[in-house]
């Protein structure tokens, strides 16, 4: 019995699109299968199609070797190329760059396979019966040896990110100094003059989360900073201006706390020495 799926690409496409969209619909079930074969086999069946379009260009375990081996190219050459954007390697962007490349691929071997007759062009097809009931045992065994290796392989592929996505939660916190730099913070000022940094959150939670900021120096709050549903993999930034009266030195605490927790999850503090303004 041959079983033949003529309209491959357009399910590859599919496929992809139901991944992209339960990604916003907060289905993480969903992703956990289908991201890993957008990354790990689409591409590659996608460019073997582009690339080897007739079926008898190469041989079944050919084509599956090769299937794989351009996923494991094509996939961390598109991370490489967002590493280089400006907002950089995030869960949306690998996600939206991931969707873009395969489309984009989708169509091109859509139209590479138009070239080719129909009794000649690659389709997807499994011959159960001659590659498995009636071949001989080795053919058998390694036939076998096959699906199951392929099994295993995709499932602790979806083993792994589903434990990655759970296993390491956290909230970025730090200070810029007022021209968006890490470090150079302002260390001194004068009675009453403004001192400026910048606050800012990066929720890598696998929720929305909510936060709480409270700013102070020697026990006096200067502020409380509330950050609603903060998505994940999102950030958000706010620029604040302290100004202290008291001479001496002082430290002034940024204290955050999340929904998560009544404690604080995390403080980041300088030290400021406040001057005479006759010292002018």
């Amino acid at each position: 019995m041959k079983l033949t799926l003529k309209n491959d690409i357009l399910l590859v496409s599919i496929l992809v699109l139901i991944n992209f969209s339960t990604y916003f619909l907060g289905f993480k079930q969903i992703n956990y299968v289908l991201g890993p074969l957008t990354i790990f086999l689409f591409p590659g069946y996608l460019l073997s199609i582009i690339f080897y379009p007739k079926k008898q260009t190469l041989k079944s375990f050919e084509r599956i070797a090769i299937i794989f081996g351009l996923s494991l190219v094509s996939s961390p050459l598109v991370l490489m190329l967002l590493d280089r954007v400006p907002n950089g390697i995030n869960s949306f962007s690998v996600l939206f760059s991931t969707t873009l490349f395969i489309l984009t691929l989708a169509i091109t071997a859509l139209n590479r396979r138009q070239t080719i007759s129909n009794q000649d062009r690659f389709e997807l097809s499994l011959n159960v019966s001659n590659s498995i009931l009636k071949g001989k045992s080795v053919d058998k065994i390694l036939s076998l040896f096959l699906i199951f290796s392929v099994i295993f392989g995709v499932s602790s592929i979806i083993y792994g990110f589903g434990m990655a996505e759970n296993s390491e939660v956290f909230t970025e916190f730090y200070i810029l100094n007022e021209k968006g730099e890490a470090g150079n913070y302002p260390n001194s000022a004068y009675s009453g003059e403004n001192i400026s940094v910048i606050l800012g959150l990066i929720n890598r939670h696998n929720i929305d989360m909510t936060y709480k900021i409270i700013v102070l120096s020697e026990g006096k709050i200067f502020t409380e900073l509330n950050v609603d549903n903060l998505q994940q993999d999102h950030s958000w930034e706010q620029a604040i201006n302290l100004n202290i009266n008291e001479l001496g030195t002082h430290k002034i605490e940024f204290i955050l706390f999340d929904s998560s927790n009544t404690d604080p999850s995390d403080t980041l503090h300088i030290w400021v020495e406040i001057k005479n303004n006759e010292d002018v």
